[in-house]
């Protein structure tokens, strides 16, 4: 992200994951003010939506938040590793 903020000259909303499946409500809500729009408590319940969905996660979008995914990343840090010191990002950063 820091390279994306240093070439773009607009602002950039950081929002972690986990912050989002933790926090259902206020990272939504932070979202919406950012881009300047109202607030829906439908934003809440996004996967009851009945809208067409045509992207591989389907599934995905059908489903609630959950914690399930947080950390999985870990199972192939060891094949990140020749990624992380490429790009060499600080310590600890993917942790």
């Amino acid at each position: 992200m820091a390279y994306w903020k240093s070439v773009r000259a607009q602002h950039i909303l950081d929002i972690q994951y986990e912050m989002l499946v933790r926090d259902q409500e206020q990272q939504p809500r932070r979202l919406l003010k950012f881009l300047s729009l109202p607030w829906d408590e439908r934003c809440l319940r996004l996967f009851e939506s009945e809208r067409s969905v045509h992207t591989a996660s389907h599934s995905q979008v059908r489903t609630a938040m959950y914690s399930g995914s947080i950390g999985r990343w870990k199972h192939y840090q060891k094949h990140l590793e020749p990624l992380h010191r490429g790009l060499r990002w600080p310590e600890g950063s993917c942790n």
